[in-house]
Protein backbone atom coordinates (compact mmCIF):
# COMPACT_ATOMS: atom_id res chain seq x y z
CA UNK A 1 0.00 0.00 0.00
CA UNK A 2 1.34 3.42 -0.99
CA UNK A 3 0.65 6.20 1.53
CA UNK A 4 1.40 9.88 1.05
CA UNK A 5 1.87 11.89 4.27
CA UNK A 6 1.36 15.66 4.07
CA UNK A 7 2.80 17.85 6.85
CA UNK A 8 2.84 21.64 7.20
CA UNK A 9 6.63 21.77 7.11
CA UNK A 10 9.64 19.64 7.97
CA UNK A 11 11.24 21.80 10.62
CA UNK A 12 12.39 21.84 14.23
CA UNK A 13 9.20 23.45 15.54
CA UNK A 14 7.14 20.78 13.77
CA UNK A 15 9.37 18.03 15.16
CA UNK A 16 6.67 15.97 16.95
CA UNK A 17 4.32 15.76 13.94
CA UNK A 18 7.19 14.94 11.58
CA UNK A 19 8.40 12.23 14.00
CA UNK A 20 4.95 10.62 14.05
CA UNK A 21 4.80 10.74 10.23
CA UNK A 22 8.24 9.14 9.90
CA UNK A 23 7.29 6.30 12.23
CA UNK A 24 4.08 5.64 10.30
CA UNK A 25 6.20 5.58 7.14
CA UNK A 26 8.65 3.08 8.62
CA UNK A 27 6.10 0.29 9.13
CA UNK A 28 7.16 -2.83 7.24
CA UNK A 29 4.07 -3.02 5.04
CA UNK A 30 4.58 0.57 3.90
CA UNK A 31 8.18 1.73 4.12
CA UNK A 32 9.08 1.08 0.48
CA UNK A 33 5.99 2.82 -0.84
CA UNK A 34 5.45 5.76 1.51
CA UNK A 35 6.45 9.37 1.13
CA UNK A 36 6.34 12.52 3.32
CA UNK A 37 5.86 15.87 1.59
CA UNK A 38 5.81 19.43 2.89
CA UNK A 39 7.39 22.10 0.68
CA UNK A 40 5.83 21.78 -2.77
CA UNK A 41 4.53 24.20 -5.38
CA UNK A 42 0.81 24.47 -4.62
CA UNK A 43 -0.03 24.74 -8.34
CA UNK A 44 1.67 21.41 -9.04
CA UNK A 45 -0.07 19.32 -6.37
CA UNK A 46 -2.59 17.78 -8.79
CA UNK A 47 0.16 16.66 -11.19
CA UNK A 48 2.19 15.37 -8.24
CA UNK A 49 -0.74 13.19 -7.07
CA UNK A 50 -1.38 11.88 -10.59
CA UNK A 51 2.29 10.94 -10.97
CA UNK A 52 2.78 9.43 -7.49
CA UNK A 53 -0.58 7.59 -7.47
CA UNK A 54 -0.99 7.07 -3.71
CA UNK A 55 -3.49 4.52 -2.43
CA UNK A 56 -4.27 6.86 0.45
CA UNK A 57 -3.54 10.45 1.49
CA UNK A 58 -2.74 10.98 5.19
CA UNK A 59 -2.87 14.71 6.03
CA UNK A 60 -1.40 15.96 9.32
CA UNK A 61 -3.10 19.24 10.30
CA UNK A 62 -5.98 21.26 8.87
CA UNK A 63 -5.41 24.98 8.38
CA UNK A 64 -2.51 25.46 5.97
CA UNK A 65 -2.94 25.95 2.19
CA UNK A 66 -0.80 22.88 1.44
CA UNK A 67 -3.15 20.68 3.51
CA UNK A 68 -6.34 22.15 2.03
CA UNK A 69 -5.19 21.98 -1.59
CA UNK A 70 -3.91 18.39 -1.22
CA UNK A 71 -7.30 17.37 0.22
CA UNK A 72 -9.28 19.10 -2.58
CA UNK A 73 -7.19 17.48 -5.31
CA UNK A 74 -7.28 14.05 -3.65
CA UNK A 75 -11.05 14.31 -3.46
CA UNK A 76 -11.30 15.18 -7.17
CA UNK A 77 -9.00 12.28 -8.03
CA UNK A 78 -10.98 9.89 -5.78
CA UNK A 79 -8.02 9.17 -3.50
CA UNK A 80 -9.08 8.11 0.03
CA UNK A 81 -8.20 10.69 2.68
CA UNK A 82 -7.24 10.37 6.35
CA UNK A 83 -7.13 13.62 8.28
CA UNK A 84 -5.24 13.73 11.60
CA UNK A 85 -5.83 17.09 13.35
CA UNK A 86 -3.16 16.59 16.06
CA UNK A 87 -5.30 18.42 18.62
CA UNK A 88 -6.29 21.33 16.37
CA UNK A 89 -10.03 20.84 17.01
CA UNK A 90 -9.75 21.00 20.80
CA UNK A 91 -11.57 24.08 22.12
CA UNK A 92 -8.47 25.66 23.65
CA UNK A 93 -6.52 25.22 20.39
CA UNK A 94 -9.40 26.29 18.14
CA UNK A 95 -10.41 29.50 19.95
CA UNK A 96 -7.21 31.43 19.39
CA UNK A 97 -6.73 35.15 19.07
CA UNK A 98 -7.16 37.25 17.01
CA UNK A 99 -10.86 36.60 16.45
CA UNK A 100 -10.42 36.69 12.68
CA UNK A 101 -8.13 33.67 12.93
CA UNK A 102 -10.82 31.77 14.84
CA UNK A 103 -13.44 32.66 12.18
CA UNK A 104 -11.10 31.46 9.43
CA UNK A 105 -10.76 28.10 11.16
CA UNK A 106 -14.56 27.78 11.42
CA UNK A 107 -14.87 28.49 7.69
CA UNK A 108 -12.33 25.76 6.88
CA UNK A 109 -14.19 23.31 9.14
CA UNK A 110 -17.45 24.22 7.35
CA UNK A 111 -15.76 23.71 3.97
CA UNK A 112 -14.49 20.24 4.89
CA UNK A 113 -17.86 19.29 6.33
CA UNK A 114 -20.05 20.39 3.41
CA UNK A 115 -17.90 20.06 0.31
CA UNK A 116 -15.46 17.24 1.02
CA UNK A 117 -17.38 14.43 2.64
CA UNK A 118 -16.20 10.90 3.47
CA UNK A 119 -12.92 12.02 5.04
CA UNK A 120 -11.69 9.54 7.65
CA UNK A 121 -10.11 10.79 10.89
CA UNK A 122 -7.46 9.61 13.33
CA UNK A 123 -7.83 10.81 16.93
CA UNK A 124 -5.06 10.28 19.47
CA UNK A 125 -7.22 10.32 22.63
CA UNK A 126 -10.90 10.06 23.53
CA UNK A 127 -10.85 13.77 24.30
CA UNK A 128 -9.73 14.49 20.73
CA UNK A 129 -12.26 12.00 19.38
CA UNK A 130 -15.06 14.03 21.03
CA UNK A 131 -13.67 17.26 19.59
CA UNK A 132 -13.77 15.77 16.06
CA UNK A 133 -17.27 14.31 16.44
CA UNK A 134 -18.49 17.71 17.60
CA UNK A 135 -18.07 18.94 14.00
CA UNK A 136 -18.17 15.70 11.99
CA UNK A 137 -20.83 13.56 13.68
CA UNK A 138 -20.95 10.73 11.12
CA UNK A 139 -17.29 10.49 10.13
CA UNK A 140 -15.25 7.32 10.00
CA UNK A 141 -12.90 7.75 12.97
CA UNK A 142 -10.31 5.64 14.77
CA UNK A 143 -8.51 6.39 18.05
CA UNK A 144 -4.82 5.45 17.77
CA UNK A 145 -2.10 6.53 20.21
CA UNK A 146 0.84 8.47 18.76
CA UNK A 147 3.64 6.02 17.95
CA UNK A 148 7.27 6.39 18.98
CA UNK A 149 10.27 4.08 19.26
CA UNK A 150 12.79 3.68 22.05
CA UNK A 151 15.41 1.10 22.91
CA UNK A 152 17.28 3.29 25.42
CA UNK A 153 17.92 1.86 28.87
CA UNK A 154 17.59 4.10 31.91
CA UNK A 155 20.41 6.11 33.43
CA UNK A 156 21.56 4.86 36.82
CA UNK A 157 21.79 8.37 38.23
CA UNK A 158 18.87 10.79 38.63
CA UNK A 159 19.78 14.45 38.98
CA UNK A 160 17.93 17.10 40.97
CA UNK A 161 16.52 18.58 37.79
CA UNK A 162 13.01 19.42 36.61
CA UNK A 163 12.88 19.51 32.82
CA UNK A 164 10.84 20.82 29.91
CA UNK A 165 11.12 19.49 26.35
CA UNK A 166 9.25 21.31 23.60
CA UNK A 167 8.62 24.56 21.71
CA UNK A 168 9.30 27.95 23.29
CA UNK A 169 5.86 29.38 22.77
CA UNK A 170 3.24 31.06 24.98
CA UNK A 171 0.95 28.10 24.23
CA UNK A 172 3.30 25.97 26.33
CA UNK A 173 2.88 28.22 29.42
CA UNK A 174 6.62 28.39 30.03
CA UNK A 175 6.35 31.55 32.12
CA UNK A 176 4.03 29.63 34.48
CA UNK A 177 6.60 26.81 34.82
CA UNK A 178 9.42 29.31 35.44
CA UNK A 179 7.54 31.35 38.05
CA UNK A 180 6.22 28.22 39.79
CA UNK A 181 9.74 26.85 40.10
CA UNK A 182 11.02 30.20 41.44
CA UNK A 183 8.18 30.43 44.01
CA UNK A 184 8.28 26.75 44.98
CA UNK A 185 11.09 27.27 47.54
CA UNK A 186 12.77 23.99 46.60
CA UNK A 187 16.27 23.53 48.01
CA UNK A 188 19.07 25.56 46.30
CA UNK A 189 20.58 22.44 44.69
CA UNK A 190 17.47 21.90 42.50
CA UNK A 191 17.47 23.20 38.89
CA UNK A 192 15.08 23.68 35.98
CA UNK A 193 16.39 22.85 32.48
CA UNK A 194 14.42 24.00 29.44
CA UNK A 195 15.27 22.13 26.23
CA UNK A 196 13.41 24.51 23.96
CA UNK A 197 12.86 24.72 20.22
CA UNK A 198 12.97 28.41 19.21
CA UNK A 199 9.46 29.21 18.01
CA UNK A 200 8.82 32.69 19.42
CA UNK A 201 11.91 34.84 20.08
CA UNK A 202 9.91 37.65 21.69
CA UNK A 203 8.36 35.20 24.16
CA UNK A 204 11.79 33.70 24.89
CA UNK A 205 13.07 37.17 25.83
CA UNK A 206 10.12 37.58 28.19
CA UNK A 207 11.05 34.30 29.88
CA UNK A 208 14.67 35.43 30.21
CA UNK A 209 13.48 38.68 31.77
CA UNK A 210 11.56 36.74 34.43
CA UNK A 211 14.60 34.63 35.27
CA UNK A 212 16.85 37.72 35.47
CA UNK A 213 14.36 39.62 37.59
CA UNK A 214 14.44 36.96 40.30
CA UNK A 215 18.19 36.23 39.90
CA UNK A 216 17.66 32.57 39.01
CA UNK A 217 20.14 32.50 36.10
CA UNK A 218 22.26 29.80 37.70
CA UNK A 219 19.31 27.50 38.48
CA UNK A 220 17.01 27.95 35.45
CA UNK A 221 18.84 27.29 32.21
CA UNK A 222 17.76 27.27 28.58
CA UNK A 223 19.42 24.39 26.75
CA UNK A 224 19.63 23.62 23.06
CA UNK A 225 16.86 21.31 21.84
CA UNK A 226 17.93 17.69 21.37
CA UNK A 227 16.85 15.82 18.24
CA UNK A 228 19.14 12.80 18.46
CA UNK A 229 16.86 10.22 20.04
CA UNK A 230 19.19 8.40 22.46
CA UNK A 231 20.80 11.62 23.67
CA UNK A 232 17.38 13.12 24.39
CA UNK A 233 16.19 9.97 26.20
CA UNK A 234 19.40 10.02 28.24
CA UNK A 235 18.63 13.55 29.45
CA UNK A 236 15.02 12.57 30.17
CA UNK A 237 16.16 9.54 32.15
CA UNK A 238 18.45 11.68 34.32
CA UNK A 239 15.71 14.24 35.02
CA UNK A 240 13.82 13.95 38.29
CA UNK A 241 10.53 15.07 36.71
CA UNK A 242 9.29 16.53 33.42
CA UNK A 243 6.83 19.46 33.47
CA UNK A 244 4.18 20.17 30.81
CA UNK A 245 1.63 22.96 31.28
CA UNK A 246 0.38 23.49 27.71
CA UNK A 247 -2.93 25.27 27.20
CA UNK A 248 -4.02 22.33 25.05
CA UNK A 249 -2.31 19.06 24.15
CA UNK A 250 -3.02 15.53 22.97
CA UNK A 251 -0.84 12.77 24.37
CA UNK A 252 2.33 14.85 24.32
CA UNK A 253 5.37 13.03 22.93
CA UNK A 254 7.77 14.23 25.65
CA UNK A 255 5.51 12.79 28.38
CA UNK A 256 5.50 9.41 26.63
CA UNK A 257 9.25 9.47 25.99
CA UNK A 258 9.93 10.32 29.64
CA UNK A 259 7.75 7.44 30.85
CA UNK A 260 9.59 5.08 28.50
CA UNK A 261 12.77 5.78 30.51
CA UNK A 262 11.07 5.81 33.91
CA UNK A 263 10.62 9.58 34.41
CA UNK A 264 7.21 10.87 35.43
CA UNK A 265 5.70 14.21 34.41
CA UNK A 266 3.64 16.94 36.07
CA UNK A 267 0.86 17.93 33.66
CA UNK A 268 -2.11 20.27 33.66
CA UNK A 269 -5.53 19.00 34.75
CA UNK A 270 -6.82 20.57 31.51
CA UNK A 271 -5.05 17.86 29.51
CA UNK A 272 -6.75 14.49 29.32
CA UNK A 273 -4.74 11.27 29.28
CA UNK A 274 -5.96 7.66 28.94
CA UNK A 275 -6.97 6.28 32.35
CA UNK A 276 -4.14 3.77 32.65
CA UNK A 277 -1.48 6.33 31.70
CA UNK A 278 -2.95 8.84 34.17
CA UNK A 279 -1.82 6.59 37.01
CA UNK A 280 1.80 7.21 36.00
CA UNK A 281 1.47 11.02 35.81
CA UNK A 282 1.11 13.81 38.38
CA UNK A 283 -1.68 16.34 37.73
CA UNK A 284 -2.06 19.90 38.96
CA UNK A 285 -4.19 22.91 38.12
CA UNK A 286 -2.38 25.28 35.71
CA UNK A 287 -1.79 28.09 38.17
CA UNK A 288 1.29 29.26 40.04
CA UNK A 289 0.05 28.42 43.54
CA UNK A 290 -0.83 24.78 42.81
CA UNK A 291 2.12 24.04 40.54
CA UNK A 292 4.71 25.53 42.93
CA UNK A 293 3.28 23.47 45.80
CA UNK A 294 3.39 20.32 43.66
CA UNK A 295 7.01 20.97 42.68
CA UNK A 296 8.02 21.55 46.31
CA UNK A 297 6.26 18.49 47.78
CA UNK A 298 7.48 16.15 45.07
CA UNK A 299 11.06 17.34 45.55
CA UNK A 300 10.75 16.45 49.26
CA UNK A 301 8.82 13.21 49.18
CA UNK A 302 9.71 11.34 46.00
CA UNK A 303 13.04 9.57 45.88
CA UNK A 304 13.79 8.16 42.46
CA UNK A 305 16.45 5.57 41.70
CA UNK A 306 17.06 3.02 38.97
CA UNK A 307 14.80 0.46 40.67
CA UNK A 308 11.79 2.79 40.94
CA UNK A 309 12.31 3.89 37.33
CA UNK A 310 12.39 0.26 36.17
CA UNK A 311 8.98 -0.24 37.81
CA UNK A 312 7.57 2.77 35.92
CA UNK A 313 8.98 1.43 32.63
CA UNK A 314 7.39 -2.00 33.15
CA UNK A 315 4.00 -0.44 33.90
CA UNK A 316 4.27 1.86 30.89
CA UNK A 317 5.24 -0.96 28.53
CA UNK A 318 2.17 -2.94 29.56
CA UNK A 319 -0.06 0.01 28.68
CA UNK A 320 1.70 1.35 25.60
CA UNK A 321 2.25 -1.44 23.08
CA UNK A 322 4.09 -0.21 20.00
CA UNK A 323 3.13 -3.33 18.03
CA UNK A 324 -0.56 -2.82 18.80
CA UNK A 325 -0.36 0.81 17.63
CA UNK A 326 1.26 -0.30 14.37
CA UNK A 327 -1.38 -2.98 13.79
CA UNK A 328 -4.25 -0.57 14.53
CA UNK A 329 -2.87 1.92 12.03
CA UNK A 330 -2.36 -0.64 9.26
CA UNK A 331 -5.81 -2.16 9.83
CA UNK A 332 -7.41 1.29 9.64
CA UNK A 333 -5.59 2.07 6.37
CA UNK A 334 -6.89 -1.14 4.82
CA UNK A 335 -10.42 -0.39 6.02
CA UNK A 336 -10.36 3.15 4.57
CA UNK A 337 -9.02 2.00 1.20
CA UNK A 338 -11.52 -0.87 1.01
CA UNK A 339 -14.41 1.45 1.85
Amino acid sequence: MKVLHVVEEISQKNHSVVTVSKIYSSYKDLNKKTKIVSNINLLKIRNFLIKYKPDILHVHGMWRPIQIIFIINAKLLRIPIILQPHGMLLDSALKTKPYLKYLTKLLIIFFYKNFINNISFIAVTNQERKSILKFYKKCNIKTIYNPFYTNFRISKKTKKVFSFFGRINSHKNLELIIMSFIKSKVAPDWNLHIYGIDDDKKYKKECFSLINKYHFNKRIKFKKPIFENNLKLNKMSKSFLNILMSKSEILNLSVLECLSVGTKSIVSTNIEYPNELSKLIYFTKPNQSDLSKKIYHLSLNKKQNSNSKEIIIKKFNKIYSFKKIEQKYLDFLRKVVKK
